[in-house]
């Protein structure tokens, strides 16, 4: 599975873009590929995210307030992190958007325990907020029944309690040959043309792919793959998602999507439409 992910706000400034990339693309069950977009109000038109919504794609929280510092986020109250949170599914239900589970925190900052339980109070399904620290040990997504385990938090405050009923998305730790690294546009160790974000994309993935198979979780934002400035970035990602919709057996599937399958693991189309309604057509 190839979760790919979209952070901030959408509008007229990239809608078109998330259309032409991903609107005539099929998974192998002939059906078409779901992303997440974990969306902020301030920018955001709540129209043209309700058209991504209506195609299926995933609406996520990010935030209703305009960012603010990392500082910001590590320590916010539950009462503050609540009104925004809870503010922004609000919203989103109020412009047509249901079934809204997923939170990523901005810059990727949890406020751990604050967090995750204003998240189990709510209602809301997974976070996806937590790098994996380490590119030799990739996570699949778990259950915070136990609380995290044994998985090496990487930006404290890390949650120390459980939360059941809730489920971590967390971000694939992606490699450029040196670092390490927690978006597509924070590694930069890449020849820096269409062929060599393409190689990067691809080396990260068949390490998974050829590993224990755990989700690729590729997130960023669109305005950095769209910028005029820098158009290999945008002819590498397509490039990259032309080869990997060549394999019979990977799905670029939504945050709730996978979750869906790691309930209920299933391995051939027909399996698929029987038992998993979120990925049939």
């Amino acid at each position: 599975m190839v979760l790919i992910s979209f952070d901030g706000p959408v509008n007229q400034a990239n809608h078109e873009f998330f259309t032409e990339t991903f609107d005539a693309r099929l998974n192998p069950n002939r059906c078409p590929v779901k992303v997440s977009f974990f969306v902020s109000d301030h920018g955001n038109d709540y129209k043209l995210t309700q058209k991504l919504h209506r195609k299926g794609h995933e609406i996520a929280v990010r935030s209703l307030a305009p960012d603010q510092t990392h500082g910001y986020w590590k320590n916010i109250s539950y009462l503050d992190l609540v009104k925004d949170v809870i503010g922004l599914k609000l919203k989103l239900t109020l412009n047509g958007i249901n079934h809204v589970t997923g939170y990523r925190a901005p810059f990727h900052q949890s406020a751990g325990d604050t967090t995750f339980a204003a998240l189990q109070e709510y209602g809301f399904e997974y976070d996806s907020s937590l790098p994996i620290r380490s590119k030799e040990k990739q996570w699949w997504p778990f259950t915070m029944d136990s609380g995290i385990h044994s998985f090496d938090c990487l930006s404290p405050p890390c949650p120390k309690y459980s939360y059941p009923g809730l489920w971590e998305l967390p971000l694939t730790s992606l490699s450029d040959g040196e670092e390490s690294c927690r978006t597509y546009q924070s590694c930069t160790n890449y020849v820096q043309t269409s062929d060599g974000f393409y190689d990067f994309l691809m080396k990260n993935f068949f390490r998974l792919y050829q590993g224990n198979k755990a989700p690729l979780t590729l997130a960023g934002t669109a305005s950095w793959l769209m910028s005029p400035s820098h158009p290999y970035r945008r002819q590498g990602f397509m490039k990259f998602l032309n080869h990997i919709g060549s394999f019979k057996d990977v799905y670029v599937v939504s945050g709730s999507q996978a979750l869906d399958w790691i309930r209920s693991p299933v391995s051939s189309e027909k399996k698929i439409a029987d038992r998993l309604k979120s990925w049939s057509c």
